[in-house]
């Protein structure tokens, strides 16, 4: 359980690096989009875009950790059940 654990983190980490560099690119186009239509507006349509960004990448971690739970509860009791009979 604890390598599948370690896994999940050293995945995290590639994940919140993926997340900065969607935020650099977000953050480069709203300063692009800025000149043409106006900083505030390009800015909080970037913002809304990475809250987005952010909100799917998260559900997609607890999803996997759910997943993983789920999975060890499921092979404990299969083991288990195994050795009882």
């Amino acid at each position: 359980m604890n390598r599948s654990r370690r896994a999940l983190f050293a995945d995290l980490k590639q994940v919140l690096w993926a997340l900065f560099l969607v935020y650099l690119i977000l953050a480069a186009a709203g300063w692009l989009f800025g000149k043409q239509i106006g900083f505030e507006d390009a800015f909080l349509i970037c913002l809304a875009i990475a809250v987005l960004v952010t909100i799917t990448f998260f559900s997609v971690f607890l999803f996997t950790i759910l997943w993983t739970s789920l999975e060890q509860r499921l092979e404990d009791w299969v083991n288990r059940r195994r050795k009882g009979s």
